[in-house]
């Protein structure tokens, strides 16, 4: 075969491969934002404060809250992080199809319940704080 050929097929191959899911959300944002920002990919950044022993009673919590968010419109990802230096400090990343999904979530009842139970076991209210790409 030749080396033309070759590279060629391997371009096609290369184009024929399917986004990513971060992929897929970052061209989402990146077209929403030519139309003017509406319904673009959004990331939410959550912050708590978990004191030692607590962390038992609070990954359940998380765990139904994350098990309930996928099912919700507009729904991307989650991810749930502890800091290294401070393994007080926990750091959860949600990816939403836009604000708009994001806020519907945010003030269902549903999620009120499930927050309500984790702000009293950590007796302080969590930080949300939502982040555009670029």
């Amino acid at each position: 075969m030749n080396e033309q050929i070759a590279n060629s097929l391997a371009t096609s191959a290369r184009k024929a491969v399917m986004p990513t899911a971060y992929q897929w959300a970052k061209f989402q944002g990146l077209e929403a934002r030519k139309k003017g920002g509406k319904n673009m990919a959004v990331k939410i950044i959550i912050k708590r404060k978990v004191s030692e022993g607590k962390e038992t009673e609070l990954l359940p919590l998380l765990l139904e809250l994350r098990s309930t968010a996928i099912a919700q419109p507009g729904y991307i990802s989650g991810e749930t992080w502890r800091n290294a230096e401070d393994p007080e400090d926990y750091l959860v990343i949600g990816t939403w199809n836009s604000v708009d999904d994001w806020n519907v979530w945010a003030t269902s009842e549903q999620r009120a319940e499930v927050q309500d139970k984790i702000d009293a076991l950590l007796g302080e209210k969590t930080e949300y704080s939502i982040y555009f790409y670029g």
